[in-house]
């Protein structure tokens, strides 16, 4: 247990460092960011698609990247909870200052005690899943002051509930910020660079390499100080 409390602490801070990265923020349309992720899950051909968007959908403020990787878990996610025929249900909406998107299945849903822990790290109803991606997706919504949601019913099926700023509510501070240069303190390694991670603890490496990998770093792991020195 001890070993998992010490995993899930270190995914913790791992995840708030990540945030603190500036975004590289744009105008998006949710709409074609929507159909190039689904694109990805269409060969799974149990799943039926119903898309509902307006004709005139307000542009978001977004890192297409991060929000790309935020929408693709949250679909992951919907797929794997209907192993037999369902249907994936997205609609989107303007709300004022806001665009609300609307993902649902019509999986067997989520209990009360799970959606209480659904985007800590590490918790995952699905056996042999390291359970990470809603909590990176929860991250990245937090990260442009949107916000993740999730509704569930007795009757089954999941509804995730996306809410973004739309581009033209950004103050001018925050519009700067997706043409501002990144800047990056010496001491800290840079991407497309090596990282080393060292742990006898293999639940604790891997998780590491792996959070480390998505930054776009190139990780080693090894087990002992010893074989680092190899």
């Amino acid at each position: 247990r001890s070993s998992a409390n010490r995993a899930v602490s270190l995914v913790r801070g791992m995840l708030s460092f990540s945030q603190r990265d500036l975004l590289q923020l744009e105008p998006l349309d949710l709409r074609l960011l929507i159909l190039r992720v689904q694109n990805r899950f269409l060969q799974h051909s149990h799943i039926s698609w119903s898309l509902n968007f307006p004709e005139k959908l307000n542009q978001v403020s977004g890192d297409d990247q991060k929000l790309t990787q935020a929408v693709e878990q949250i679909l992951q996610n919907a797929v794997e909870a209907m192993t037999d025929s369902g249907t994936i249900s997205i609609a989107a909406s303007n709300a004022g200052q806001n665009v609300e998107l609307r993902i649902s299945d019509t999986g067997p849903g989520i209990s009360p005690e799970a959606i209480e822990q659904i985007f800590e790290p590490f918790f995952s109803t699905k056996t042999g899943h390291h359970g990470l991606g809603l909590s990176m997706s929860h991250g990245i919504l937090n990260q442009h002051q949107g916000q993740l949601a999730i509704e569930t019913h007795e009757a089954g099926g999941a509804v995730f509930l996306i809410t973004l700023p739309t581009y033209a509510d950004l103050d001018s501070t925050q519009q700067k910020r997706k043409t501002a240069p990144v800047k990056v303190s010496s001491a800290l390694p840079l991407r497309n660079t090596t990282v080393l991670v060292v742990d006898d603890d293999p639940r604790v490496r891997l998780v590491t390499e792996a959070i480390l990998k998505t930054g776009g770093y190139q990780v080693v792991g090894v087990e002992r100080g010893r074989n680092a020195l190899d």
